[in-house]
């Protein structure tokens, strides 16, 4: 009976085993403090612990999961092991995982340097290396979560994801990477899932850059919203005023020379038509003298309405031609004002204007009110 219930429950764990073996294991030592505070390399430690849990593909083993299972300090003490020497190996190896996370993080005024080693226990060589800075405390949370999903791009290479990016400007260049992919508007894009640093640039625009996670699970979407600049916007609205201003005149000009074809034809040379077909009628009846000189003067009087019958359905044709093009420029062309929610906002009777523009790693930004 015992037997059986022993066979019964080692059936049971085979499955658990096996989707154990499937995963990765990975092993996040404490980082090393070179100037910063203690209690801040401690934190940053946990936050890559769990960047890392959260991409689902791992088994993480965290600083207290190393601790509860060898006095991890007491280890290192006795094999003399530092954050760079081979010994993170032998560790990793006794902790039963392929790979080690190690690195450090560093202070140099107000500036944060953060270093992420990945070392396979195996070979006992670091295979990934990611190095960040951070200008104050506030970026070192998104620094670090960063650094870990790319750390271990390499390792997510076997799996897929799709990356849906909608970018608000049309023929802006998109690169993944590092590298060009075209331009927006771009397809859906497969790739390996984990980290991807997106990148959407357009000339007048503020670039739009971001560290992006594409999930083998579902589909990422990223919404790449263009700020354009206010000397863009201020040149694009000269040029989109030039153009409706022309689509104005244009239909203006093609309605007044479109009219004047009608007009004149039907006001004027329709009533002269008539009076040379009556003079031809009583030609050819013999009211008027059948004289070469009578006759002269009808075929002169023809020539003269189809000469001005050609002319008013040439105004006609060339009116309809410039009113359809003042039309497509006015509804295709440029549309003014389509940027002013960038840089102007009524506030009671006054307006305030914005302008960004690039700045080192970010943009700096003014206003300016008017009443």
């Amino acid at each position: 009976m015992t037997r059986s219930f022993l066979v019964v429950v080692a059936l049971l764990s085979l499955p658990a085993l096996a989707g154990a073996a499937e995963r990765q294991k990975l092993a996040v030592l404490d980082l090393e403090a070179k100037g910063a505070d203690k209690a801040t390399v401690e934190t940053l430690t946990d936050i890559v612990t769990v960047a890392l849990k959260k991409l689902g593909v791992f088994d993480v083993i965290s600083r207290a999961d190393i601790q509860q299972m060898l006095n991890f300090e007491e280890s290192k003490q006795l094999v003399g092991c530092t954050a760079s020497s081979s010994c993170l190996a032998e560790i990793g190896g006794a902790l039963g995982v392929a790979r080690v996370v190690s690195g450090s993080l560093g202070k140099v005024g107000t500036k944060y340097v953060l270093t992420l080693n990945l070392l396979d226990t195996k070979t006992a060589k670091v295979i990934e290396r990611e190095s960040r800075q951070a200008d104050s405390e506030d970026g070192l949370v998104s620094m670090a979560e960063n650094s870990a999903r790319y750390l271990v791009r390499a390792l997510l290479e076997g799996k897929q994801g799709d990356l849906i990016l909608k970018v608000s400007e049309n023929n802006a260049e998109v690169e993944i990477d590092g590298k060009l992919v075209g331009l927006s508007p771009v397809a859906r894009m497969k790739m390996a899932s984990g980290p991807h640093t997106v990148r959407v640039s357009k000339k007048g625009f503020v670039s739009f850059a971001r560290d992006v996670t594409v999930d083998e699970r579902e589909p990422t979407i990223i919404d790449a919203s263009l700020i354009p600049s206010a000397e863009f916007i201020n040149d694009y609205d000269k040029v989109a005023n030039g153009v409706r201003i022309g689509a104005y005149l244009a239909a203006g000009l093609g309605a007044a020379m479109l009219a004047t074809g009608i007009g004149v034809r039907v006001g004027y040379n329709d009533p002269r038509a008539r009076a040379v077909e009556a003079r031809i009628d009583d030609f050819n009846k013999g009211v008027v003298e059948q004289t070469t000189d009578n006759e002269k003067s009808v075929n002169q009087a023809i020539d003269s309405v189809e000469q001005i019958d050609a002319l008013c359905l040439g105004l006609m044709i060339s009116g309809s031609v410039v009113a359809v093009a003042g039309v497509v420029m006015f509804f295709a062309g440029p549309k003014p004002g389509i940027y002013d929610a960038y840089r102007t906002v009524s506030v009671g009777d006054a307006k305030v204007s914005f302008d960004l523009a690039p700045y080192k790693d970010g943009m700096f930004g003014s206003a300016m009110m008017k009443w």
